[in-house]
């Protein structure tokens, strides 16, 4: 099975003392009760979930989750990514959920940009898929990066552009390396650096924007 991303998390032993702190049988009740009849949660069962732990679902702690439980596909968490998830969180309960909120709002910051290069793997949609569309890779700048130096910019500059219709993971890496070394007059701009072409065709508009 093709489970190979590899999260950083606290010492070993802590990990293990939370596994003991949770209830196996607690965990599977609570898939179920999302999953339904399906051996997944799908999108329906995520709404149902959000509810239950009152967080909306464009909440970037979703995306939070989703990247604690190695969720391999957007809107859906198998049974095996759900428990194994949830025993090394050492969540048992919705209770236990909706007090680990605010470390998950944390860990959005702390780990910004591990999970905003999960992002981009977790929104490909095919096997072998290698590129994100552009309204999919605008929805999770600006949920993950809405402060960027370069965010809105960049966005407009996608939506605006002909050359490029889809964005690869080497671009969508670069562009978060662009928006936080890079400052706003782009004094430290480097043209000569191994940036991706789509990268050196965004310093230039920007140029072209803000000559004046």
């Amino acid at each position: 099975m093709a489970r190979t991303k590899k999260r950083k998390h606290s010492g070993g032993d802590k990990r293990d003392s939370k596994k003991r702190r949770v209830s196996g049988s607690k965990i599977l009740k609570m898939f179920k009760q999302f999953a339904g009849e399906e051996d997944y949660i799908g999108p329906e069962g995520l709404l149902k979930f959000c509810d239950e732990i009152g967080l909306d679902p464009e909440d970037i702690v979703l995306l939070v989750i989703s990247w604690h439980l190695k969720a391999e596909q957007a809107l859906y968490f198998t049974q095996e990514e759900f428990v194994e998830g949830l025993q090394k969180l050492g969540i048992d309960s919705i209770k236990k959920f909706k007090k680990k909120i605010p470390a998950f709002r944390k860990d959005a910051v702390d780990h910004l940009s591990s999970i905003f290069e999960y992002a981009f793997t977790f929104s490909i949609e095919e096997q072998n898929q290698h590129y994100i569309d552009f309204d999919t890779a605008i929805s999770y700048i600006q949920l993950l990066q809405k402060n960027g130096t370069h965010t809105n910019d960049f966005c407009e500059f996608l939506k605006k552009q002909t050359s490029y219709k889809v964005i690869n993971k080497d671009q969508w890496k670069m562009f978060y390396e662009f928006n936080n070394t890079v400052s706003n007059d782009l004094s430290d701009y480097d043209e000569n650096e191994a940036w991706p072409v789509m990268i050196d065709e965004f310093a230039e508009y920007l140029q072209e924007k803000y000559k004046d």
